[in-house]
């Protein structure tokens, strides 16, 4: 089975007895750690940086300004070893912030490090991002940006504000990208190169050509096993979860982002793609779906606006769409529709443009799906999940969480002076194929954690452990069985400190 890989935030309120479970919601899968701090600007050249710049030997990259040295010595190689506190970005450039580095043919390995904070303010200008050109021969790999700013006119993108034709692999941004004009992406403007195993999380916003990956993903484009979550809006056309246009392949891809378009005179806005296909070339999108909601006025699709000549195999889609001129899956059908369905509840649409099914809830989730979704390749590219859709087989990317908690207790119920108080719960739900489901429980206001201790298993076949913070508390269930799911009884003994209640 494959775990879901997020944070289930559990809000509760106290009653007489016992604390109570009101939502919950995918949190972010990201790590953290320390970071070299950097604030006001040095001007160091990229000969002064250790290592020599060979794919060998790479630069060595440690704070924002060697960082910004890159401009140097674009075709060189570099390697960030720690994480980078990129705030002081923000007063660089009398405010403008960092400056992209321009046609970049080298490889940037973040080595799994973060760049944090890292601002580009610059609303009149165009080609904002961390780079501006990716050449073909160039890479950008292991790399996580967040709390990105980025504010720009147009072709703008988290990691290549201009065009990609080189390599993006396992890299993430998290952050606000605003921009004026058009063909804005969250990793990318121009995609004609490849983005495999990335994401984007975060706001983005644009006139056109607005997309949760790319802006727009060329004819040599291909964008696979990645997803984008959050909120994509387009002030006027053409805006997807994961591209605006799609000339290329996306392949094994999601966005549980939500889609907005102009809800008077807009079009082409979809779950995944605004519009799929162009004149002269076929878009395809196989293996992908979307659940998040998707608003516009005509061509609006849960997972494609309009499909002009591209295919679309293989796919599903899941979010509320609304709209003047709705499909479930495709608003506008010009193509060709293979092996595909849509929630006909959960879309608020019986129909379709295209040759897809319509199915209910029931018969898209849990095992049923396997039954009902006979154009699917289960257990080979997809695989059923306990009360949910299903979701692509060996992708780390978030679903709806199916991690359940029940007969929350918090013992005693009164929250006093410090004290030791016993929360216990019964998890379901928790998928076991190894990786690790972090369950995070809140708590109300006033309410913070002294300590964590004593977390137990009544399964030991499965470990938990718990980290010592404030709220929330989390507990990473790491399980090894080859079960499918499994009910866990947690107790966890808390030492609370109230204040103000």
């Amino acid at each position: 089975g494959g775990a879901v890989r997020g944070n289930l935030e559990v809000t509760p309120f106290y009653t007489d007895a016992s604390l109570t479970t009101l939502s919950s919601k995918i949190g972010d899968d990201s790590d953290s750690g320390s970071q070299n701090g950097s604030t006001g600007f040095v001007d160091v050249a990229a000969s002064d940086l250790a290592g020599s710049g060979t794919a060998a030997d790479p630069y060595v990259i440690t704070n924002a300004s060697e960082l910004q040295a890159i401009e140097d010595d674009p075709a060189a190689h570099y390697e960030l070893v720690t994480d980078i506190d990129a705030s002081g970005t923000a007063e660089w450039n009398d405010g403008k912030g960092f400056v992209p580095i321009n046609r970049f043919s080298g490889t940037l390995n973040g080595t799994g490090n973060t760049i944090d904070e890292l601002t580009i303010d610059r609303p009149s200008e165009a080609g904002g991002g961390l780079i501006n050109v990716l050449e073909e021969n160039g890479g950008i790999v292991d790399i996580r940006v967040t709390n990105l700013k980025l504010t720009g006119d147009y072709n703008l993108g988290g990691l290549v504000g201009g065009s990609n034709a080189g390599l993006i692999k396992n890299s993430s941004v998290d952050g606000t990208i605003t921009a004026s004009g058009n063909d804005i992406g969250g990793l990318v403007a121009f995609n004609n190169g490849t983005i495999a195993d990335s994401n984007f999380s975060g706001k983005i916003s644009g006139d056109k050509g607005v997309g949760g990956i790319a802006g727009d993903n060329e004819i040599e484009g291909k964008i696979k096993d990645s997803y984008a979550t959050g909120e994509v809006t387009a002030k006027n056309n053409n805006v997807g979860g994961i591209v605006s246009e799609n000339g290329g392949v996306i392949r094994n891809s999601v966005a549980t982002a939500a889609v907005r378009g102009n809800l008077t005179d807009g079009f082409n806005t979809g779950g995944l793609v605004g519009i799929n296909g162009k004149t002269d070339t076929e878009g395809t999108v196989e293996s992908s779906y979307a659940t998040g909601s998707v608003e516009g006025d005509s061509n609006v699709g849960g997972l494609v606006g309009r499909n002009f000549n591209g295919t679309i195999e293989e796919s599903y889609a899941a979010g509320t769409v609304k709209g003047s001129s709705v499909g479930g899956l495709v608003g506008f059908n010009g193509g060709t529709v293979t092996n595909s369905y849509w929630d006909t509840e959960s879309t608020g649409h019986a129909d379709s443009d295209g040759s897809a099914t319509g199915l209910s809830t029931a018969q898209m989730t849990g095992a049923a799906a396997e039954t009902n979704m006979t154009g699917f390749a289960f257990r080979t590219t997809w695989e059923t999940q306990p009360n949910d859709y299903p979701t692509l087989i060996g992708t780390d990317i978030p679903t709806t969480t199916q991690v359940q908690l029940s007969n929350v207790q918090l013992q005693p119920a009164t929250v006093g002076s410090p004290a030791n108080h016993t929360l216990s719960f019964t998890m379901s739900g928790v998928s076991a194929d190894g990786q690790t489901d972090t369950i995070s429980i809140g708590l109300p206001d006033g309410v913070t954690i002294v300590d964590v201790s004593n977390p137990r298993s009544t399964d030991t076949a499965y470990g938990v452990t718990a980290t010592n913070q404030n709220n929330p508390i989390e507990l990473a269930v790491d399980p090894d069985s080859a079960a499918d799911t499994v009910s866990l009884d947690v107790n966890v003994t808390l030492r609370l400190k109230a204040t103000g209640i």
